[in-house]
């Protein structure tokens, strides 16, 4: 990522790109699911050769987003492979 462009434009370019969409067509909006602000601080820190590299991972609908900062930031996007399903709770017999 080019250190021109903020982490709070970039990353939703990016999950944009892969979902197909414009960034602004994201639903849920990426700030309803991530602190931008918050993660960018923290990978900025180490991406700006402050401290050791950070790799931040969450869940985005159906993708797993990596926001890594060593001495750039770099966001990777890939399709979240496992399928989820809610934990069967046992029936109780009377």
């Amino acid at each position: 990522m080019s250190s021109e462009t903020p982490l709070s434009v970039h990353l939703p370019q990016q999950l944009a790109a892969h979902q197909g969409v414009d960034p602004t067509e994201l639903t849920p909006p990426v700030g309803e699911v991530i602190d931008i602000e918050a993660l960018e601080r923290t990978v900025s820190a180490a991406a700006g050769g402050h401290g050791t590299p950070t790799t931040v991972t969450f869940e985005y609908d159906t993708l797993t987003v990596t926001v890594e900062g060593s001495e750039d930031i770099e966001v990777s996007v890939e399709s979240t492979a496992t399928h989820r399903s809610r934990p069967q709770h046992p029936s109780v017999a009377d």
